[in-house]
């Protein structure tokens, strides 16, 4: 078990789960099976409730949950396992996302206040935490 969030996250980083993006690929370092593996085996060890969905072959999803005595709020926690390829490098799909999110809006709005930069830029950050009824 890592020691720390942050060998947890460098853990999760160096663990090869390269999306191939509907072309016929094959070999260790495609698709989520290797992170999801990490994962179970890290909720083991941490002694949470967990469930692994295979969703299509080779593709996962982890669902966790961990009780804490006596919280009054609930946290929760989604991210992809997979990276997307690009130039021939992995890179998390989050933050290609957010840099084809920011040149969308450079294209569209070039005087854009930093304000929206940022909203365009983050706008999948945490939205679990608001109602969709209140965006």
């Amino acid at each position: 078990m890592p020691d720390s969030v942050v060998d947890l996250l460098c853990d999760l980083v160096a663990t090869p789960s390269v999306n191939p993006m509907g072309r016929d690929l094959s070999g260790p370092i495609y698709f989520e099976a290797r992170v999801t593996e990490y994962l179970r085996q890290f909720f083991i060890e941490l002694g949470c409730r967990h469930e692994v969905i295979e969703v299509s072959p080779g593709r996962c999803n982890v669902l966790a949950k961990f009780d804490s005595p006596g919280a009054t709020q609930t946290f929760l926690l989604d991210a992809h396992q997979d990276t997307v390829p690009v130039d021939g490098k992995a890179r998390p799909a989050e933050l290609v996302y957010s840099e084809r999110m920011t040149a969308a809006l450079e294209r569209f709005a070039p005087d854009a206040p930093e304000a929206l930069r940022l909203a365009a830029r983050a706008q999948h950050l945490q939205r679990w935490q608001l109602p969709r009824r209140d965006y």
